[in-house]
């Protein structure tokens, strides 16, 4: 995944989690859950479809890398099956949960599934 990508994958979720928050002045290093007034389930959330979307297993234990968008970045880019460690990246499989570039039940009209 390229940082432009990731970039991209976050704010999308974002939008999705926290529709009323305005993402377009947040700086790299601003911590979301302060800047966008998230709560504890928005983060959860947030986690969640950044996985979802990214095909990427987040663990508990990296949740705090992604409390910034940059961090967020970063993480998504250097993960093993981001694309960028030789897997060949591109086009992943639709996935229920995240079709379309949005949240949803993969059940969308247009969506379509591969597995």
């Amino acid at each position: 995944m390229t940082p432009d990508d990731a970039r991209s994958l976050v704010l999308l979720c974002l939008a999705d989690v926290a529709p009323d928050a305005d993402a377009t002045g947040l700086q790299p290093a601003q911590d979301m859950r302060r800047a966008l007034d998230l709560d504890s389930m928005d983060m959860l959330s947030l986690v969640t479809a950044i996985s979802e979307g990214s095909a990427i297993e987040i663990p508990d234990a990296d949740v705090e890398q992604l409390t910034t968008l940059g961090g967020a970045i970063e993480y998504l880019v250097a993960a093993p099956g981001s694309g960028q460690r030789g897997d060949g990246g591109g086009p992943r499989p639709a996935r229920p949960g995240f079709v379309n570039g949005r949240i949803g039940d993969g059940h969308e009209a247009g969506s379509e599934h591969r597995r």
